[in-house]
């Protein structure tokens, strides 16, 4: 097992030379560490009053559904469980996916606020799954995101939209499209890709 962890990650750097070269001229414009440049939709609608909250939100298992990286294609299965840390100011997120001819990867990422801060719409994530010194080369260790939308309540929140800013990995960023179910229906889908294009994101095509 990891010996493909250690392949995909290679696979990663790999790909993100080539990126980084047909995609500078985008990656520039790719959040830079900006907020959102629209409020995340309906995130004040579910009357949060800190990051902890928004935390509480997103606990529990998702689907990835969005690709806006081309060496994302063809992996499939690709889901995450969000679980809080014992203090609520960290939430950590376990992924598992399908990569063609590696098979089942793992990574883990950690989300986090950055001190004394009140925007909910914007928070810095670091890669557990790499070794400190690679993951402070890599710019993994405190990546900024942000939140895209959400979807309204009341109940449980059905669908959520981050972004994670441009790094040297990934000069377009990354785009998380998640849902509690294995897929989304037309209408949210259609309302979630006019959010992402509006606010300036490469539009995704579905893994």
């Amino acid at each position: 097992k990891s010996l493909l962890v250690c392949s995909a990650m290679a696979f990663r750097i790999l790909c993100a030379y080539a990126v980084g070269f047909f995609n500078s001229a985008h990656a520039r414009d790719a959040c830079q560490g900006r907020g959102s440049p629209l409020d995340a939709l309906h995130l004040r609608d579910w009357n949060l009053t800190a990051g902890s909250d928004f935390f509480e939100l997103l606990e529990g298992h998702w689907h990835v559904l969005s690709s806006i990286n081309w060496f994302e294609r063809g992996w499939s299965c690709f889901e995450g469980d969000f679980k809080r840390t014992a203090d609520g100011q960290n939430l950590t997120c376990a992924w598992q996916f399908n990569v063609p001819a590696l098979g089942q990867q793992k990574m883990t990422d950690q989300l986090s606020y950055p001190p004394n801060s009140t925007l909910l719409d914007k928070l810095s994530l670091q890669s557990l799954s790499m070794p400190r010194v690679l993951r402070n080369l890599l710019s993994e260790a405190d990546r900024p995101v942000r939140v895209i939308g959400v979807s309204p309540p009341p109940g449980q929140i059905a669908w959520a939209v981050l972004f994670d800013c441009a790094n040297w990995i990934t000069p377009s960023g990354e785009l998380f499209v998640l849902s509690r179910a294995p897929s989304l229906v037309d209408k949210d889908l259609s309302l979630i890709h006019k959010l992402v294009v509006d606010n300036g994101i490469r539009d995704f095509t579905l893994l």
